[in-house]
């Protein structure tokens, strides 16, 4: 799982505890490009999709922004039309953890 003392993470993951136990919060932080979907994020929140639902202990994910003014700008267009399959497999990863 990333977690938030690598930097130069686009996806934090934050555990709660005491009351809000079973409760993570999954955070998006690529500023630069306004959270859009290239390949290092996409790989992160699957990564931390996969290291989550191993774990079996989260039951409420919370999926926000640390980008002030926008949740994402969606797909990456820079990375080209690869865009639109690496979209889709991240969509893939994060309906896969839906019960």
């Amino acid at each position: 799982m990333v977690c938030s003392a690598d930097l130069r993470a686009q996806v934090l993951v934050e555990p709660l505890g005491d009351q809000d136990e079973g409760i993570s919060v999954l955070s998006l932080n690529r500023p630069a490009a306004r959270n859009a979907l290239g390949r290092q994020l996409l790989h992160e929140l699957k990564e931390a999709l996969d290291v989550l639902r191993q774990e079996r202990t989260t039951r409420c994910l919370v999926i926000r922004s640390l980008v002030p003014g926008c949740f994402s700008a969606g797909a990456d267009l820079k990375v080209g039309p690869a865009s639109r399959s690496l979209c889709g497999s991240g969509v893939c990863a994060v309906q896969s953890c839906v019960y």
